[in-house]
C-alpha cells in the first residue's frame, strides 16, 4: 500500500492536478486506475463539486419582494432570483443567478427552470433545476467552471432548530475553454448545517479523463463557510480493484492511501 501526501490550496491548475492538458480530452467510460496523480486529481474535483453545490444552495426561507420574486442573497455577495408560479404548493419557473457568491469563493452566474414545492409561500421544500450555462468563476483566479445538468435540493424537517439538505447532482463540468473536466452522475451532498460549517457526506460517480470512480464517505467532512475546501474528515474512492482514502488535514490539503480492493 502506498501512502503519499498530496495537497489542494485554491485551484492550482487543473492539469497539474492530473487532469489532461489537452483541450480536446474527454471522459472514459472504464474504471479508473488509481495512481497519485489520479487521485489527486479526483481529489481535487470532489471538493470542487462539493463547492459548487453549496455555492448554488438556497432556501430553506426565501425573501419576497413587493412583485412576487423569491429571493436568496449569497453570503458573500450576489442574489439569486426566483419567479414561480403560482405562489404556494407545486411550482414551476426559473431562477436567475447574479455573481452569487455563497461564501465557498466561486460565484455563480446563470440561469436554470425550476420544479417543486413551496411550503406556504416563502419556504422551499424540495426544487430541481435545470441547467446548461451554469458558470463559476474562481475567486482570485481566472479560471471559469462550466455546469450543465440537474439540481435537486430537499431541506431536511428542522428538529430544535437545526436546518440540513440533500441535494443530488447530475451534471458534466468542463473548464472556460469547453475542456470536460468531470462528469457527475447520482453525486449526493448530506448537509447538515451548524454556525459557519456544512458538516456533509458525499456520494456518488464521478468520471474523468481518467476513468470513473465511486465517491463515498461514512463520516461527515468539515466545509466551513467561508472556505475553498474541506478542512477534516474523510472519503473513498474506488474502483474496480483498487481503493484510495483521502484524509483532508485543512484548506482543501489532504493526505492518500491508495491500496487493492479487499
Amino acid at each position: 500500500m502506498s501512502l503519499a501526501r498530496l495537497s489542494l490550496v485554491g485551484f492550482l491548475g487543473v492539469a497539474a492536478c492530473g487532469g489532461s492538458s489537452n483541450s480536446s480530452s474527454t471522459l472514459q467510460a472504464t474504471p479508473a486506475t488509481l495512481d497519485n496523480s489520479s487521485v489527486g486529481s479526483f481529489g481535487t474535483f470532489v471538493a470542487l463539486a462539493a463547492r459548487m453545490g453549496a455555492g448554488a444552495r438556497f432556501g430553506p426561507f426565501l425573501s419576497v419582494t413587493s412583485s412576487g420574486a423569491l429571493l436568496q442573497t449569497g453570503c458573500f455577495s450576489g442574489v439569486a432570483t426566483f419567479i414561480v408560479s403560482p405562489s404556494t404548493g407545486s411550482v414551476a419557473g426559473n431562477v436567475s443567478y447574479a455573481s452569487f457568491d455563497n461564501c465557498y469563493f466561486v460565484p455563480l452566474t446563470g440561469t436554470a427552470t425550476v420544479t417543486g414545492r413551496l411550503a406556504g409561500t416563502t419556504q422551499v421544500d424540495t426544487f430541481t433545476l435545470t441547467f446548461k450555462d451554469f458558470a463559476y468563476a474562481a475567486t482570485g483566479s481566472s479560471e471559469v467552471f462550466r455546469a450543465a445538468g440537474t439540481m435537486v435540493i430537499a431541506w431536511k424537517p428542522s428538529f430544535q432548530g437545526s436546518a440540513g439538505y440533500v441535494m443530488t447532482l447530475d451534471a458534466a463540468v468542463s473548464d472556460g475553454n469547453g475542456k470536460a473536466l468531470f462528469r457527475l452522475d447520482g453525486f449526493r451532498i448530506d448537509s447538515d448545517l451548524a454556525a459557519g460549517l456544512e458538516n456533509v457526506l458525499v456520494s456518488g460517480r464521478m468520471t474523468t479523463d481518467r476513468g470513473f470512480v465511486d465517491v463515498s464517505s461514512t463520516n461527515r467532512l468539515s466545509l466551513p463557510f467561508p472556505s475553498r475546501g474541506f478542512s477534516g474528515g474523510s472519503l473513498v474512492l474506488s474502483s474496480t480493484s483498487q481503493v484510495a482514502t483521502l484524509n483532508y488535514i485543512g484548506d482543501g490539503a489532504f493526505t492518500a492511501q491508495i491500496g487493492p480492493k479487499s
